[in-house]
């Protein structure tokens, strides 16, 4: 089994002695992996990939209602369709993914200089909404506040600081609506988050799996005046509490997600 790197695009490559693996995304929503074998300098023989022959989710089958899409795919660019602006004052490193693929993740060290920020459109601030980032963090069992995502004081998903290894969503504002998962939730290594809302229901998703969601959070903010800018591994504003560990695969949709479409998030 070969092992394939993201390039950009709805394309995948792997590279094994002669072998060049593709996968294409098509619009049925599956990977098509074909094998390129060389024969010559000059000529390619195109046969079945054998077992290595797979059918995967594609990103085109999530594409509906998706704002930001940040693969680190190398650089911390959006390849979603609005293509908004990212900077960083002091750019986290580049690390191996959860899939062990060079450069395709970024490490954050825990300084308050050490995030991504992404421009504020009003797009970027939905009523309704999914946010999907792969996370580690490097303070299993400590209590303490490891931002991963968040705008204002709403679309936020980082660990409370109020027990340890949790998570906390806020949606739309604190105290108001937020909620946190289990104490231990957390373990060492990658895992997959999903916060979504949709103007009542929190839901956490983790590992693919429904983890806890809860209701009553109507109307109390109205998300579509939060003017502020998008941040990665610190607090939105640059207000401290950064994470120490890594992020990859950052997404944002301006609907909610079905529990189908996480769980193939988390497949992909």
């Amino acid at each position: 089994m070969v092992k394939f790197y993201k390039i950009p695009g709805n394309w995948r490559v792997a590279f094994s002695s002669k072998i060049l693996c593709l996968e294409i995304g098509m619009k049925a929503g599956f990977f098509i992996r074909l094998k390129l074998l060389a024969i010559a300098v000059t000529a390619f023989a195109l046969v079945g990939c054998a077992e290595d022959v797979a059918v995967k989710p594609s990103s085109s089958t999530l594409d509906s209602g998706l704002l930001l899409n940040m693969p680190f795919n190398g650089n911390f660019q959006d390849e979603g369709p609005l293509a908004l602006t990212s900077s960083s004052t002091s750019t986290p490193t580049l690390t191996a993914d959860r899939h062990g693929n060079m450069f395709s993740a970024y490490d954050f060290t825990g300084a308050s200089s050490n995030f991504i920020e992404v421009a504020h459109v009003p797009e970027l601030s939905p009523p309704v909404y999914s946010q999907s980032v792969w996370f580690a963090i490097n303070n299993i069992g400590v209590t303490r506040q490891d931002f991963l995502i968040g705008k204002g004081v709403s679309y936020e998903i980082h660990t409370s600081g109020a027990t340890t290894d949790d998570i906390r969503v806020i949606s739309a504002g604190f105290p108001d609506a937020y909620l946190d998962s289990a104490t231990g939730t957390i373990t060492a290594g990658w895992h997959h988050v999903v916060a979504t809302y949709d103007g009542v229901t929190i839901q956490i998703y983790y590992d693919g799996a429904l983890l806890i969601e809860q209701s009553g959070y109507a109307s109390i903010v109205d998300n579509t005046l939060n003017t502020t800018n998008l941040f990665l591994g610190i607090r939105a504003g640059g207000g401290g509490l950064p994470l120490d560990g890594q992020l990859d695969d950052v997404r944002m949709y301006n609907r909610v997600l079905s529990a189908a479409e996480v769980a193939a998030l988390y497949n992909m």
